[in-house]
């Protein structure tokens, strides 16, 4: 309530040219929601200067992990703010994460990790990944990728010998790793790497995270023969 009531002030000010709004401490909030996006356990040293918020250092939990780093946002337009964030996440739950900031619900789980440097625009959310530019380093640990078995259509594409198709309409995932170069919401990367039951694939392209358009060209090579074995 105590931000909300310094937002206000500031706008106000603004607006009649009056004398600018400046505070510091502590802050500390139970839950903080940013257009989908949830914080809880929010806090940080803040300090408020002429419509800009800085909170830095900060925590907070997030989807069952935790963010530590830095959050920018220039308050004299909220509610559409922008933000700029430089961040690391750990042990995040990659499902809520994605389903709250995208349009991808229900398709990639696991536990998300890396480091961020973002900029963003906060109050819509059918905008706010529209709005993503920056970079993500991101690994992703025990996962899924739900609507696809990468291990078929490798299989489908090589015109493996032997290989029992799996009815499985998913991709289990050890390890993913790659940095994404984020303009306007669409990720481009030149070196992503997922580690499967089985095979390795590497991918270059781009992904429109609004649109879920995939332009990816992927190479693979086989780790575990064994898994390529018809059953007998």
């Amino acid at each position: 309530d105590e931000l909300k009531g310094l937002m206000a002030e500031a706008k106000g000010d603004a607006a009649g040219g009056e004398t600018k709004v400046t505070a510091s401490g502590t802050l500390k909030v139970g839950t903080l929601v940013l257009s989908n996006l949830t914080l809880t356990q929010v806090s940080g040293r803040c300090v408020y200067r002429d419509g800009r918020l800085d909170v830095n250092p900060m925590t907070a939990s997030l989807y069952g992990g935790s963010m530590e780093g830095a959050i920018n946002a220039e308050t004299r337009t909220a509610p559409s703010m922008p933000l700029t964030l430089d961040v690391r996440m750990v042990r995040v739950d990659a499902n809520k994460l994605l389903s709250a900031a995208t349009p991808a619900r229900q398709m990639i789980f696991g536990t998300l990790g890396g480091n961020a440097k973002l900029r963003l625009r906060a109050g819509d959310p059918d905008a706010l990944v529209k709005s993503l530019n920056g970079t993500l380093d991101v690994k992703l640990e025990n996962g899924k990728i739900a609507g696809v078995n990468l291990l078929n259509e490798i299989a489908k594409v090589a015109k493996f010998m032997g290989y029992a198709k799996q009815e499985t309409a998913f991709t289990n995932v050890v390890l993913l790793t790659g940095t994404l170069a984020l303009k306007d919401g669409v990720a481009a990367t030149d070196n992503l790497q997922m580690e499967l039951d089985g095979a390795k694939v590497g991918a270059t392209g781009t992904i429109d995270l609004a649109t879920q358009k995939l332009d990816l060209r992927m190479t693979s090579t086989i780790s575990n023969p064994r898994c390529w074995r018809s059953a007998r």
